[in-house]
């Protein structure tokens, strides 16, 4: 017998029965109106249930000879709702297989979708080879080798805790730790290491950059690694490429974030910032908790709409716009993102009216979703365009939802020179290159015939959660192009006007392919081009 998973449930197309086209059978209706989370039927769900599980124990009984008692045990509670999307919409659902097989032969008017999990998509990190297995019986060599780590912050040379340090001796022989409160990280090598052949540091602390060196030498068994100070004064390749917005630019459109949340109380953020929903299912903390689990989300919505001015703080892309937050991912769990979530913020993002949503996440290579598909079809047949990452998995397809032919993909594109030759971004200077030979697509960014546009997304400098730092990723891409669209859409108020239907989002789109400029590299690297 298999153990409980979750699953979402929900009517033969669309995400609420209001949505299907095509008629949906009574039965179908009536059990999407049974699963809720109200006592009242809570109750009828369990005794739905309890129907199912007799049927289950009967047919498990006479094809394998398992008792009722045993079956029972396996199958635990039969069918837990962990959410509901409204009255008639999708449910999503902890039971097992035989219950939810026996649901389908009953409900032949409903789907059930496994849930599936995204993650954000910054740019991957530098991977760790294999470590050798060890042969039964033979004990391990004594390291005689000890190597510490410091990272210290450029602009003040205190420590840095919590960085994760990437330690190669050579390409085979490498480890990963995280600093201590004294920003010190201990490696041990069973071999003598006069040099690290690389050393990678990789953080979410405020005001620096990352870091990364080759043929790194080793004094007494110590190392140094001390990470360049950010400064703000200086343009980086979000500025350059698109240009920051005027504060009125983007004025009148609405822009929904479907992320890790965002810094309700950031100076540059507060102002733009209208509202949102935590649409993590099960979530600890309430449904109006829409703040920032890490510096991801906080992120993108400063690209997009910041209103700060250098020195002292950074401006976006489409100042005068306003942002609801829709927060996808748990506390801590960068790969924790629902697809019901997704779907819950993609519908919240169509109830609240937003012009534009932007999607920094993507799911394995692979993945794709059939209910957030139609969460996207719905959001443009309402006059909203979705514009998400292409994905960071090193020149592989484009990854979904920007796939998705109702999504706008966006590729991350960058410049020599913004960043410094000691940040980890320097490693993703790779082929092709642009007709200006400083322009490059990201090493780490998806291509191919399903991209529509190029974002600006290595070494992106914007708003953190306790202040200002950089990231990389077709994640800072997609908002760089939501940005351009929300100031595109702005500045046509013929379009911006339009009854919300498919014909308003096709203007929306056509605004930005409009505006899109070829950078010379090639159209499976940069669609049509770099809106400006």
């Amino acid at each position: 017998m298999t153990r409980a998973k979750r699953y979402l449930i929900l009517p033969i197309d669309g995400i609420r029965i209001s949505d299907s086209t095509t008629p949906v059978a009574e039965n179908a209706k009536t059990l999407l109106s049974t699963l809720q989370l109200t006592p009242k039927k809570v109750a009828a769900t369990r005794k739905l249930a309890k129907g199912l599980d007799a049927t289950v124990r009967s047919a498990s009984r006479a094809i394998r000879g398992v008792s009722a008692a045993e079956v029972s045990a396996e199958l635990g509670p039969s069918i837990e709702v962990i959410k509901s999307l409204h009255e008639d919409g999708v449910k999503l659902v902890a039971a097992s297989e035989e219950v939810l097989a026996a649901l389908r032969q009953e409900n032949p008017g409903i789907r059930i979708i496994e849930e599936k999990f995204c993650h954000p998509t910054l740019a991957p990190r530098v991977p760790l080879p294999p470590r050798p297995a060890k042969p039964v019986g033979v004990r391990a060599a004594a390291a005689n080798t000890t190597i510490v780590v410091e990272v210290l912050r450029g602009d003040t040379m205190k420590p840095v805790k919590g960085a994760d340090v990437y330690a190669f001796r050579t390409s085979k022989d490498a480890f990963k730790k995280s600093t201590n409160a004294s920003g010190k990280a201990k490696f041990t090598f069973a071999a003598a290491v006069p040099k690290l052949k690389n050393l990678y540091v990789y953080h979410e602390e405020s005001g620096v950059w990352g870091y990364f060196k080759a043929n790194v030498k080793v004094s007494q068994g110590r190392v140094q690694a001390i990470l360049a100070p950010l400064n703000l004064a200086t343009e980086d390749t979000l500025r350059f490429f698109h240009k920051a917005g005027a504060l009125t630019d983007g004025t009148g459109v609405r822009v929904g974030v479907i992320d890790s949340g965002a810094d309700l109380n950031h100076p540059d953020l507060v102002s733009v910032i209208e509202g949102g929903a935590n649409c993590v299912p099960g979530s600890t903390r309430t449904a109006n908790d829409f703040g920032p689990d890490g510096a991801h989300g906080t992120h993108v919505a400063g690209t997009i709409a910041a209103r700060g001015t250098a020195p002292t703080g950074v401006r976006g892309i489409a100042p005068g716009a306003k942002l609801r937050i829709y927060r996808v991912f748990e506390d801590g769990n960068a790969g924790s993102g629902s697809s019901f979530a997704v779907i819950d913020a993609i519908d919240r993002a169509i109830t609240d009216n937003c012009d534009i949503i932007n999607l920094s996440l993507g799911f394995d290579p692979g993945v794709t979703d059939d209910a957030i598909s139609d969460a996207l079809l719905k959001a443009r047949k309402h006059g909203i365009l979705p514009v998400a990452a292409a994905g960071n998995d090193g020149r592989l397809p484009v990854g979904f939802p920007g796939s998705d032919s109702n999504c706008l993909a966006v590729s991350a594109i960058g410049r020599k020179g913004y960043f410094p030759k000691t940040s980890t971004d320097a490693l993703d200077v790779v082929a092709p290159f642009g007709t200006d030979p400083l322009n490059f697509v990201a090493g780490f960014s998806n291509v191919g015939a399903d991209l529509d546009a190029a974002g600006s997304g290595v070494a992106v400098v914007s708003t953190f959660p306790d202040g200002y730092g950089p990231m990389s990723g077709t994640s800072m891409a997609s908002p760089a192009v939501a940005g351009m669209a929300a100031r595109l859409l702005a500045a046509n108020q013929a379009v911006l006007a339009m009854p919300r239907d498919t014909a308003r989002s096709d203007a929306i789109r056509k605004l930005v392919m409009d505006a899109c400029k070829s950078l010379g590299l090639g159209i499976l690297f940069e669609g049509a081009g770099l809106p400006k």
